[in-house]
């Protein structure tokens, strides 16, 4: 089985238009729970650094478009939503963030990646997106986008300065074939996707 596995990365950067306040670590995570088809078990999250959090899947997020596949066995999402909170105010902004995974592609198949995120309350939604073909990326190799995918200015998200911030995320993955022959498709895992935040105490 040609199977290979690609770090998928997508980075970008939001400027916070609050306050200036103090640089600190990401509060801890009072709570989380994650819906949908590619985390019907629900999320883990780890805390990576002082200002990461590794989104893992409880069970595996696969998609499949092999010949005689329904459309649904290539279309998948996973819905996280969870809870920063500490003693004093605090506000945080999404920095960047990286997803890898698993896939096995020959033909014309392309898979699409997107992600929207924000946070509660703060009026403004985030969104990322990729495509990875094997018409256009090698089946072999590191598939890395090459630079910062550039936020537009009116989209720039940073929480509200409060003692309880809630985010929320929607990853999706579409495996899209095109052909019904067996000269074409696919299998695509997502593994875990990374987020990094800068944070800043604004109770001072």
């Amino acid at each position: 089985m040609r199977l290979a596995k690609y770090l998928l990365t997508a980075a970008f950067a939001i400027l916070s238009g609050s306050n200036i306040g103090v640089a600190a670590a990401l509060p801890p995570v009072k709570s989380v729970k994650g819906i949908g088809s590619g985390c019907r078990s629900g999320i883990q999250l780890t805390p990576v650094g002082s200002n990461s959090l590794l989104v893992s899947f409880s069970d595996q997020f696969a998609l499949s478009a092999n010949p005689g596949d329904p459309l649904s066995a290539g279309r998948g999402s996973c819905v996280a939503d969870f809870r920063l909170a500490k003693d004093t105010a605090f506000n945080t902004t999404l920095i960047s963030t990286a997803y890898a995974g698993e896939v096995d592609l020959w033909g014309a198949p392309k898979l699409n990646f997107s992600m929207t995120y924000f946070f509660a309350g703060g009026g403004f939604s985030g969104k990322i997106t990729n495509t990875w073909s094997p018409s256009t990326q090698p089946l072999k190799g590191v598939w890395k986008d090459p630079k910062a995918v550039p936020i537009n200015p009116a989209n720039y998200i940073t929480s509200q300065c409060a003692r309880d911030v809630d985010f929320q995320m929607n990853f999706a993955m579409t495996l899209i074939n095109r052909r019904s022959n067996a000269s074409s498709g696919g299998t695509a895992q997502a593994n875990y996707i990374l987020l990094t935040f800068q944070t800043e105490d604004c109770s001072l």
